[in-house]
């Protein structure tokens, strides 16, 4: 796209135009300010959300905030829509009305409107055919890609779209990030049948996110390396954060001390799994007893403080976020993977098991050669000749 300067882009899938005039409110909540956006089709709110989310965000002088929105669209949005309940009444598409509405909210906002950029789904109005259904989500795929630059920012509208389709394009983010593309932002607008008043934007971008949590625990208990966990802890520290607690009361002054021990005592483990991961890397034997004593320790302190009251029922625990409660169960994972065992201090063995696990050869043999003479007992010549199996098959 040839700009070095990063560019906001919105990716949408469009609904069904709906026969309705009905314009009704959604909540939303960003920068801990409260907001209300109206939208008459399922598209609109989430839209104006990141227009007006943007433009609250605005640090220069740029007219337009949200550069570009690539709306994915289908046969069905594409073509005029026809009310059957009205003897088939031919009403506009649900992307002319979608273009009209985004023309309209930016003239109010006085800005300029972001390109809008149209990606087929399912037809090729190019060549007025059906794409083949097993062609969609490649075609679909490389229309993203295409349109996206590394510099770019990019937002989901998750609102709309097939099921399938949904995924695909998480599965799209996932590799967009890999190369070095950001994801800005991630909602869901929620409509709700019974009671309208209960319309709201949901940012799911923390829940997204989880997908850094679980690739971070794999990548150190299978290399042993900190550098995922620690980017991702250091990303969502702030979220965990509460300020301005002077005028809460007792009980919420205690909440707060909660998080703020469990933030305190997780920053306190990834610290040790970072000086590991230095120790393991680098073959520092003198400091393998010592790390993992200290890891052993970091693991239990993060245990207790996520979950203080073993009886307490943890949807209760106002610590018990999603995230920490991943964690914690992601615990016992590095636990076991380790070979770490409650009141069982961890063994020259068991590190060296762990490698032998991950086909870490080089760092296997170094302690292995290094700690051989001076682990002489019965149980560690057992456990040796064992090991040296392991490592000749290696």
């Amino acid at each position: 796209m040839g700009e070095n300067r990063s560019k906001n882009k919105l990716i949408l899938f469009l609904s069904k135009y709906k026969f309705t005039t009905d314009e009704y409110k959604y909540s939303s909540k960003y920068d801990n300010t409260e907001n209300e956006i109206k939208g008459i089709q399922t598209p609109d709110a989430p839209t104006k959300y990141f227009i007006n989310y943007l433009l609250e965000k605005k640090d220069n002088n740029d007219e337009r905030v949200l550069d570009t929105i690539l709306c994915i669209t289908s046969e069905a949005t594409n073509n005029k829509s026809i009310n059957k309940r009205e003897n088939n009444k031919e009403y506009k598409s649900a992307f002319e009305d979608y273009q009209e509405m985004l023309n309209e909210f930016c003239d109010e906002k006085g800005i300029k409107p972001p390109e809008l950029i149209k990606l087929n789904f399912d037809y090729d109005f190019e060549n007025n055919k059906s794409i083949d259904e097993a062609d969609v989500s490649r075609r679909l795929y490389e229309s993203i890609v295409k349109e996206l630059d590394k510099n770019d920012t990019i937002y989901i509208d998750y609102t709309s779209g097939i099921r399938d389709t949904s995924l695909l394009i998480i599965l799209i983010i996932r590799y967009l990030e890999y190369t070095g593309i950001k994801c800005g932002g991630m909602i869901y607008s929620y409509y709700d049948n019974d009671d309208k008043s209960n319309n709201k934007i949901i940012d799911i971008k923390s829940t997204y996110e989880l997908f850094e949590l679980l690739n971070g625990v794999n990548e150190f208990t299978s290399f042993g390396k900190a550098k995922a966990l620690s980017e991702y802890y250091e990303k969502t520290s702030d979220k965990d954060c509460i300020i301005n607690a002077n005028e809460k009361s007792k009980e919420e002054d205690k909440k707060i001390n909660q998080k703020d021990e469990a933030v305190e005592k997780i920053n306190d483990l990834i610290d040790v799994m970072k000086r590991f991961s230095d120790v393991i890397s680098l073959c520092m034997v003198q400091e393998i007893d010592n790390i993992m004593k200290q890891l052993q320790d970091g693991i239990s302190e993060v245990k207790k403080v996520l979950n203080p009251n073993q009886k307490q029922n943890q949807e209760k625990s106002v610590i018990f976020s999603l995230k920490n409660s991943m964690f914690y169960n992601l615990i016992t994972q590095i636990e076991n993977k380790f070979y770490i065992e409650d009141g069982k201090d961890i063994t020259y063995i068991d590190i060296i098991r762990w490698c032998l696990d991950n086909d870490l050869i080089q760092q296997a043999l170094t302690l292995y050669v290094e700690n051989a003479r001076l682990l002489c007992n019965t149980n560690f010549l057992i456990q040796r000749r064992s090991l040296k199996d392991s490592i000749s098959k290696k």
